[in-house]
């Protein structure tokens, strides 16, 4: 049985836009609080929609 490379040009291209997307939404998610806090929301109003916001792109994640 011949063996599959797994490092081909898609799965690089693939990893790569993953892992900078993940790191680019990490990077706004850890930021978000600080600028609503700015614009003047409540502690209350920012950990919901932080909350809110990680539950809705987990589950469309998760169901793509």
């Amino acid at each position: 049985m011949a063996t599959q490379k797994i490092l081909t040009l898609d799965f690089i291209l693939c990893f790569s836009a993953q892992f900078t997307f993940t790191s680019v939404f990490h990077g706004l998610i850890s930021t978000l609080p600080i600028y609503l806090s700015r614009l003047g929301s409540t502690e209350v109003e920012i950990g919901v929609l932080i909350i809110s916001l990680v539950s809705f792109t987990t589950f469309v994640s998760g169901v793509i």
